[in-house]
């Protein structure tokens, strides 16, 4: 895998992350912990990005850097500043990932559910953005059905919010 190339994804996916992040923190914090019935994973944001950091946490730690991990229950996690660095947490771990030029392309395998898998980096590091997007995605839809207007967090955002 270009390393080079997937660190630059990386940082753009932080950069839209971080949009999400300040829209999160000008929400009402209670609206931010709010459930609703029409989304798993605890139905709130804040739910939701504990989610996506959990996912974090079992692919690139767990299986992608053979870590012991201590996964987040999010009745933890109440603000946007912990979320925050719950993810900060996470973006070493990738970036850990992505600098582990030693088979970047050789399988790594393990065991889930009681089967047995073979994933690479690279799939790893797809999946785990991927499964953020569609997450981030949701979130914003949260947000509009509480009455807020869902920021641009696109990675090419326009100044207008165009797609």
């Amino acid at each position: 895998m270009s390393h080079s190339l997937c660190i630059s994804q990386y940082r753009a996916t932080l950069a839209s992350r971080q949009v999400l992040f300040a829209y999160c923190a000008s929400l009402d914090a209670e609206d931010f912990l709010r459930p609703s019935p029409s989304f798993g994973n605890g139905g709130s944001m804040r739910s939701l990005l504990v989610h996506v950091v959990n996912t974090y946490q079992y692919w690139v730690l767990e299986v992608g850097l053979s870590a012991d991990v201590s996964y987040t229950d999010y009745r933890e996690v109440e603000t946007v500043e912990q979320i925050v660095g719950l993810f900060t947490a996470i973006d070493a771990a990738v970036f850990r990932l992505l600098n582990d030029d030693a088979h970047p392309e050789s399988d790594i395998f393990y065991e889930r559910d009681g089967k047995r898998g073979s994933v690479t980096r690279l799939a790893i590091f797809t999946h785990v953005m991927t499964h953020e997007f569609h997450h981030k995605g949701q979130i914003l839809s949260l947000s509009r059905e509480l009455g807020y207007t869902p920021v641009d967090t696109d990675i090419i955002r326009s100044a207008a919010g165009r797609h």
